[in-house]
């Protein structure tokens, strides 16, 4: 028996009993009714947690190898930490969590290569030079995996939306780690992969699309890493005797060992996704953003190592 049930943002295509809809509705419910939200400006006490729940979500190497930018990374959390978003159960337990900075961005031009690396040089740069960002990007949404498939991802990109329409963004922007790529050879011809009834055949970018969302251009260069042999033998628990390509556990792309120059470097392309949003307009938002301009243009520097954003 074929059913396909809408509720919300709930839809089930293939359950074998009555008792498995009412499930799964019931779950999506409850998600969305004992679900609590705070920033890690108003709430840093959960700042730890939300972390934890991030360093889950994504391959080892990534948590060690994103160290070395932690200048950049400790501007980006003082300065937009009310952007930093975690999900929370009726228990106070941290289940998810947002990470996501505010940039400029002309209407109409294509998103940038460099995604979601680029992502945070930019938005230092903005609030730098006093540009007014219109768009929010979204860095990375988890949940943690012991609740994943209850409605909860559905509710933090509803609370994303929501943010960002009171805090005067024109759109949201996505650099997307399609959750079933395995390659980056085939990596934007899985990510245009759709099923029989056209939605994306990737569930990460299923999920956007039908909470609104657009798929966009690709980023080629979005999740950049870059270390010695020795730093990235030890982050990765392996060995590269020779230069060349190598696979690394839970990577997308190969890591290129280059052993003249004692380095290695993870480049990853990531999809963008976009959502069109209706703003609160305000002036006090655009006055409060120069206000806090004005005293980050004098603390701000951005690490000589740290790529330049693309403008």
């Amino acid at each position: 028996m074929q059913i396909r049930i809408r509720e919300k943002n709930c839809t089930i295509d293939k359950v074998d009993s009555g008792m498995e809809i009412l499930r799964v509705i019931e779950s999506q419910k409850k998600s969305e009714t004992s679900v609590q939200f705070s920033n890690v400006h108003d709430a840093p006490t959960f700042w730890s947690a939300g972390d934890r729940v991030m360093e889950d979500a994504f391959p080892g190497f990534f948590t060690v190898a994103r160290e070395k930018s932690r200048p950049i990374r400790s501007s980006v959390i003082r300065f937009f930490s009310r952007y930093f978003i975690q999900c929370r159960n009726e228990k106070d337990e941290v289940i998810g969590m947002l990470k996501a900075v505010p940039v400029r961005r002309e209407k109409g031009s294509e998103l940038w290569d460099d995604g979601y690396t680029g992502a945070m040089a930019r938005a230092i740069d903005d609030l730098r030079f006093f540009r007014r960002p219109n768009c929010l990007v979204g860095l990375a949404i988890a949940v943690r995996k012991d609740f994943q498939g209850r409605g909860w991802a559905n509710s933090i990109i509803s609370q994303m939306k929501t943010t960002a329409e009171e805090s005067g963004f024109e759109s949201i922007a996505i650099p997307l780690r399609p959750t079933g790529a395995e390659s980056e050879e085939h990596f934007a011809e899985y990510c245009l992969s759709t099923r029989g009834d056209g939605m994306p055949l990737d569930p990460w970018l299923r999920l956007h699309v039908r909470n609104g969302a657009v798929i966009r251009n690709f980023c080629a260069r979005s999740m950049q890493f870059h270390g010695t042999i020795e730093e990235w033998e030890e982050w990765t628990d392996m060995d590269f005797p020779e230069s060349g390509a190598y696979d690394v556990p839970g990577g997308i792309a190969k890591l290129r060992i280059d052993r003249k120059a004692d380095s290695g470097s993870y480049i990853e392309p990531n999809v963008w996704v976009t959502y069109d949003l209706n703003p609160k307009k305000g002036m006090w938002k655009w006055f409060f953003w120069r206000l806090r301009s004005c005293i980050a243009i004098n603390t701000l520097r951005r690490p000589k190592s740290f790529p330049q954003p693309e403008r």
